[in-house]
Formats: C-alpha cells, structure tokens, sequence
C-alpha cells in the first residue's frame, strides 16, 4: 500500500494550556446552564468491591457486562455488583494489561497479564498460554484479534500470534522490544508501536514495514487506537494526536 498517496496524517497540537482553558469554560458554561443540575457521576472503589484501585483497561462484552482490569485480577461489572476473578480462580497473573473480546467467538475473553502470558476465560474458565520462554516475553502489553480470528500479542520482548494453541513468535529475524500497543485497521493492516517506532505488516502482502510520522525521535508513542470510521489514532508523549487514516 502507497501510504504518501492513500493517506493522510492529521496532527492535533493540545497544549494543557488550551486544555485547561477549554474546560474551565466549558465548566462556567455548563454551571449557568445547569446550576440546579447534579451530573449522576459515581467513584466506584475497592469498598464497592472493585478489586483493586489502580486499573488499567475497561472493555464491555457482547453481553453488556463491563470488565475491568487492574493491577489485582478482574472485576466484572453488570451494572450493579462487581464479580471478581484472581488468581486463586485461575488468572496467571493478578496484574492485567489489556483484555478483549474474541469477535470470531463471542463470549471468549482474552487477557493479557503483566508476567503471566495469555488467559483466554471461556465456560467460565481459564486457560493459561504461556508466550516464549522467559519472563519478557510472558509480560503482555496488548492483545488483538486480527480479521482471520487469530491472536496477537506484544510483550516487552517481541510480538506473538497463536497458532495451533501455541504462540509464535513473529518475525524472529527482528527483535521487537517492550511492544505497548496494537491495532489492526479495515484495510488488513495490522499497526505495531514499540513506544519510538511504527511498524506496519501487510497480511495481503505478508511484508512488514516501518512508518515514518515525521516526528521528533525523542516523543513516545503511547496507545493505538482504532475510530469508528477505520482511522488509526496515535498519542503521543508531547499532548499530541495523530490520525492516520484514508483520504
């Protein structure tokens, strides 16, 4: 795929400054509008038996139940209680990372843990994949399922998908360090960030490639994330978004 011909980058310069004054106004706004108004905002904690305070991804299911991950097990949410799953009922690892939803088989959850690989919780149970052989690889960032159904992974050392219950390493030829984040978008391309690289692979061509953003080499890249109209959104360390998306 022609990337200077078929697509653009836009990128959003949000300085806090801006932001702050943004909200500040919006906030004064809103409050003469709806002085009388109380927004239904709640903090949900450990007290309401969240199982732990610090959380790291949310995702709902197909179901409408809201899974929370933290940095002690999960919490499912049905709108009223909280329904806790840890190690002692089979998670690998209490630190989770990235969860999702399998598309191909719906009410399949995939988890990625900070040091125990990948559980996939399926008729309420777990089961646990090991990812390479040492405690980098098995320190999972992110996790994606890509439009075949397969699995991929990227940990603090390399990028894996599964095939035949076993992951694989992708692209052994090239080592892939503290991979934080994965996204494919419609046009079978599936986007890698190691935090101060891009890298593009190409299922239809079966070649991966670096993307130049044209930034400075000093700013991170924190998350990809997938728009509803296909569009790759990047955030980076210097309060910018790029949008990588079609024409």
């Amino acid at each position: 795929m022609d990337f200077d011909t078929k697509t653009y980058l836009i990128q959003i310069k949000k300085r806090y400054r801006n932001i702050l004054a943004i909200l500040f106004l919006l906030y004064v706004v809103y409050n003469l509008v709806t002085i009388s108004q109380v927004l239904p905002f709640h903090t949900y904690t450990v007290k309401d038996g969240l199982s732990s305070n610090f959380v790291n991804v949310m995702c709902q299911d197909s179901r409408g139940y809201l899974w929370i991950g933290t940095t002690d097990g999960i919490s499912i949410y049905d709108g009223a209680t909280f329904k806790n799953i840890t190690t002692s009922d089979g998670l690998s690892f209490s630190h989770v990372n990235d969860m999702i939803e399998s598309k191909k088989n719906p009410g399949v959850m995939w988890i990625a843990t900070n040091g125990g690989g990948v559980c996939k919780f399926v008729n309420y149970k777990m089961v646990h994949y090991f990812v390479g052989d040492n405690k980098w690889t098995n320190r999972v960032n992110c996790i994606r399922e890509d439009h075949n159904g397969t699995i991929w992974c990227g940990a603090d050392e390399g990028v894996f998908y599964l095939e035949n219950n076993t992951f694989v390493r992708f692209k052994k030829e090239i080592i892939f360090t503290s991979v934080t984040s994965c996204e494919e978008t419609p046009d079978s391309i599936l986007w890698i960030t190691n935090s101060f690289k891009l890298f593009y692979y190409d299922f239809k061509s079966i070649k991966l490639s670096n993307f130049d953003l044209g930034i400075d080499s000093s700013i991170e890249m924190s998350r990809l994330n997938l728009g509803e109209e296909g569009n790759l959104w990047i955030g980076l360390s210097d309060c910018s978004i790029i949008c990588l998306g079609k024409k």
